[in-house]
């Protein structure tokens, strides 16, 4: 993981840049929110006349639990989405699958997954068949091996859903409960601490050693790397200390990827 970073005046700024990239039981009750609806005269439309929407249904992963202490487990997550939305030619979206906490909230980076009407492969989800009213698709989650417990709940944390029309569907939290998205998987317990390889002050042009302020702005830019070969990197943080002593402190996270963790 490849982490670049600008330090200017009385302030600190961090941008993480990920290196490489590659992160159903059905019945569940469908579930459309409002959508947004950016055609033209939409305001003008007769109230009886039902307004295009986008559905959820059936997000499960295949089984309930798994065992990953291998390595090798695979599982997948399917759903369906529905569009009723008048000429409307395909869905297209993206989901997150987090880790749960003990205290309701997620751990770790989110596993990203991109998904459209009529696409497979490149890293997205499968579309396994339908037509842009009513498509569904499937996405093969290689379940992370490594965890900071025993057993983790994995489960999706988002879901985002749109057409070329402007109709729009997003779902997080409580929305999802009404769904099977979730795993239960052993895990093999990380015992290894994150670990940098390098960091380095990168030139830019003609750049001398050092930033003269006068009433304008001066930064350098550092660049660093972290690797963490078990459950993978998340977050971590940063202190710089200038000549007077003073300090400048930065937190720096990768939010989500599309390749799990190691």
């Amino acid at each position: 993981m490849i982490f670049r970073f600008a330090r200017g005046l009385g302030r600190l700024t961090a941008a993480a840049i990920v290196a490489g990239a590659s992160v159903g039981l059905l019945g569940a009750p469908a579930f459309a929110a409002h959508p947004v609806e950016s055609h033209p005269g939409a305001a003008h439309q007769d109230s009886r006349t039902p307004k295009p929407r986008i559905g959820l249904s059936g997000l499960a992963f295949a089984q309930r639990d798994v065992d990953a202490t291998t390595g090798s487990a695979v599982v997948p997550l399917e759903w369906t989405v529905t569009d009723t939305t008048a000429g409307a030619t395909g869905v297209s979206g993206d989901l997150d699958i987090r880790m749960k906490s003990n205290g309701g909230g997620y751990l770790g980076r989110a596993i990203h997954v991109e998904y459209a009407y009529g696409n497979s492969g490149y890293g997205r989800a499968d579309f396994v068949g339908g037509t842009p009213e009513r498509a569904t698709f499937r996405y093969q989650l290689v379940v992370p091996r490594y965890a900071g417990k025993t057993a983790a709940t994995w489960v999706v944390s988002r879901f985002n859903g749109q057409n070329a029309q402007g109709t729009r569907l997003t779902l997080d939290g409580a929305d999802l409960r009404h769904f099977a998205a979730s795993l239960v998987a052993k895990e093999a317990v990380d015992t290894t601490k994150p670990v940098h390889g390098y960091i380095n002050l990168e030139a830019q042009g003609a750049q001398h050693p050092y930033g003269y302020v006068n009433g304008t702005m001066a930064s350098a830019l550092y660049s660093f790397d972290v690797q963490d070969w078990e459950s993978g990197f998340w977050r971590g943080s940063l202190q710089m200390r200038g000549p007077t002593g003073k300090k400048i402190n930065v937190d720096f996270s990768v939010e989500r990827t599309r390749t799990p963790p190691h």
